[in-house]
C-alpha cells in the first residue's frame, strides 16, 4: 500500500515526521450503506499500520494491535517504541464485553484510562488507528484528538474498488456550551487488498475471531463501571480540558456537573 503524495499522508507526515513532538490519530468506520461485514476496515486498517509504523521494527499486528481499549491503553502504548503504529479495531467493545472507548455514559476505569494514555504519550510519535463500526459511537472527547476519518463508502468487493473519504475533523473553539464537530472532506482513497498470507493482516483476523469465541477482547475484565481515585480523575479531567475537550464533555464522562468540573479545572 503506498499512499504518499495523499493529504492523508502529507498531513500525518507534517505531525509526526517533521515535528517530532505529535502523535496521529485516524479513525476508521464504515458508511451505513456498505455491508455490515467485508468493508476491508481491518484491511484499511493494517496497510496504514505497515506505512505509518517508524519504529525499528516496523508493526507487528501480535504486539501493537488489540481489540481492547484496556490492552491498549495499559499495555501497548506505554511499551511501544518511539514512532510505533498500533491499532484498536472494534473500538466501539466486542458485543460479549469487549472494552472499547464508545459513548455510552457509564465508563469503565480502563477506557478513561486508555484516552489518558493516548493523551499522555503524545511525544512519542506514535500513529493510533480507531477502527470502529460507526464514528459516532465513539465517545465525544474523541473528537478533538482526532486528525483524520477515514469513512469507507465501497468495499473491497465492490467492482470498482474499495474507495474511503478522507475527513478533517475539527471542534469549534468558541461555543464551548455547544461544541459544532465539523468533518470537511479532502480527498478520496483506495487501497489495494493485502495479501491472505500477510502475516499481519492474519493475525488481526485471529485477535477478532478470538474475541468472538470468548465474547470480549483480549485481557478484558467484567463490564463493572470502576471508581477512580479522586487525584487521578482530577487529573484526566485537566488534561482532557487542556488537550481541546469541552467542559460540558467531561462532565457528562465523568457523569459530573459542568461546575464541578470547571471548579477541577480552576482549581
Amino acid at each position: 500500500m503506498n499512499i504518499e503524495g495523499t493529504a492523508l499522508y502529507q498531513r500525518w507526515e507534517h505531525r509526526v515526521a517533521h515535528e517530532p513532538t505529535n502523535d496521529y490519530l485516524i479513525c476508521i468506520s464504515p458508511s451505513s450503506k456498505t455491508a455490515v461485514s467485508g468493508t476491508g476496515k481491518t484491511t484499511l486498517a493494517t496497510g496504514l499500520a505497515k506505512q505509518f509504523d517508524l519504529s525499528p521494527d516496523g508493526f507487528d499486528a501480535e504486539k501493537k494491535a488489540t481489540l481492547s481499549a484496556g490492552t491498549l491503553g495499559y499495555d501497548i502504548i506505554p511499551d511501544v517504541a518511539e514512532g510505533s503504529a498500533v491499532i484498536l479495531d472494534e473500538a466501539q467493545g466486542t458485543p460479549g464485553g469487549g472494552s472499547g472507548l464508545n459513548s455510552r455514559r457509564a465508563m469503565k476505569t480502563e477506557t478513561i484510562e486508555t484516552i489518558g494514555s493516548i493523551l499522555a504519550n503524545r511525544d512519542k510519535r506514535l500513529t493510533v488507528i480507531l477502527v470502529v463500526q460507526r464514528y459516532e459511537q465513539l465517545d465525544p472527547t474523541i473528537y478533538p484528538m482526532t486528525d483524520s476519518w477515514l469513512l469507507i463508502r465501497r468495499g473491497p468487493s465492490d467492482p470498482d474498488g474499495p474507495i474511503a473519504a478522507h475527513h478533517m475533523v475539527t471542534v469549534e473553539d468558541y461555543d464551548l456550551q455547544s461544541p459544532d464537530v465539523k468533518t470537511p472532506r479532502l480527498e478520496l482513497l483506495s487501497w489495494p487488498s493485502l495479501p491472505d498470507d500477510d502475516e499481519d493482516y492474519r493475525m488481526m483476523e485471529k485477535k477478532k475471531q478470538l474475541a468472538k469465541t470468548k465474547g470480549g477482547g483480549e485481557g478484558d475484565e467484567d463490564d463493572t463501571p470502576g471508581e477512580i481515585p479522586k487525584p487521578l480523575r482530577d487529573e484526566k479531567i485537566k488534561n482532557l480540558y487542556e488537550s481541546g475537550v469541552t467542559q460540558d464533555t467531561i462532565a457528562d464522562t465523568f457523569d459530573l456537573t459542568q461546575p464541578t468540573v470547571s471548579e477541577i479545572i480552576n482549581g
